[in-house]
């Protein structure tokens, strides 16, 4: 048995705070917000699996392909640190 490390990528990201609708549009122009149960969401398209959705809190990631996906923030602060 091998052990594998995962390949470091650097990924440009946006968090949706539900209010920043116009900055959403300029990092993912697939976007486009929506409300469901009187919250905003995010539609997120252009992924390898069709449209997600984003909810507030949540960050939209554009990936080393181009691909943008949502990804929760437990999940993208384990998964990425900042590059300074």
């Amino acid at each position: 048995m091998k052990k594998w490390r995962k390949k470091p990528i650097e990924v440009e990201a946006v968090q949706w705070l539900g209010n920043n609708l116009n900055e959403m549009l300029e990092f993912c122009e697939s976007c486009f917000s929506y409300e469901r149960n009187n919250e905003p969401v995010l539609a997120v398209t252009g992924g390898e699996h069709g449209p997600d959705t984003a909810r507030i809190g949540d960050f939209v990631v554009k990936g080393h392909k181009g691909r943008f996906y949502p990804q929760s923030p437990e999940v993208f602060y384990e998964t990425y640190e900042e590059v300074i």
